[in-house]
């Protein structure tokens, strides 16, 4: 009980000095694999739980290409500079509430 007191005011805190933070412009890109669109569709919905402007470059995998190949034709379709952040992701993840607040808090403190 008194770690999930601790995490919840934790929580909080990085909440509050994370809204500091300039609002970046976020490009998040994955591979669309056949038949799983629906699961990629869900992992983009919440990305978009942010106050940060992000937008989205999916590719359709393409046959005989790695993982990495395919990213790179994703990315060869859009201006890079314009964004502060590239965040590459798979179609099966669960991203933890307040994951933007949070992962750009510690990425700002270690930098």
């Amino acid at each position: 009980m008194l770690f999930d007191i601790h995490n919840t005011k934790f929580a909080r805190q990085v909440r509050r000095i994370a809204t500091r933070h300039p609002i970046r412009k976020v490009l998040v890109t994955s591979v669309q694999v056949p038949r799983r669109g629906r699961k990629l569709d869900k992992v983009f919905s919440r990305f978009m739980n942010t106050r940060h402007t992000v937008d989205f470059a999916p590719v359709r995998m393409a046959r005989g290409r790695g993982k990495f190949s395919n990213i790179n034709t994703a990315l060869s379709k859009v201006n890079l500079p314009d964004y502060d952040w590239v965040v590459v992701t798979d179609d099966d993840v669960n991203l933890p509430r307040g994951f933007w607040t949070c992962s750009f808090h510690y990425v700002k403190s270690w930098t």
